[in-house]
């Protein structure tokens, strides 16, 4: 997941920050891609920002 998306989706950097309990100067230092244990922590505090993909993902399996 990219961060920007990830901080779009949040609304700001701040509010993705506040997500985890962490300062939003953390966020700045993740680069291009939220980390993988952070990206699993938001598929279990946020499961609506990943409903496109499971949606995608059982097109794809009923096809």
């Amino acid at each position: 997941m990219k961060t920007q998306f990830a901080i779009d989706k949040a609304g700001t950097a701040k509010a993705l920050a506040a997500i985890f309990g962490i300062t939003p100067g953390a966020i700045s230092q993740w680069g291009e891609d939220v980390p993988e244990l952070r990206v699993f922590q938001l598929r279990e505090l946020r499961p609506e920002w990943f409903a496109a993909e499971c949606a995608s993902a059982g097109q794809d399996q009923a096809s």
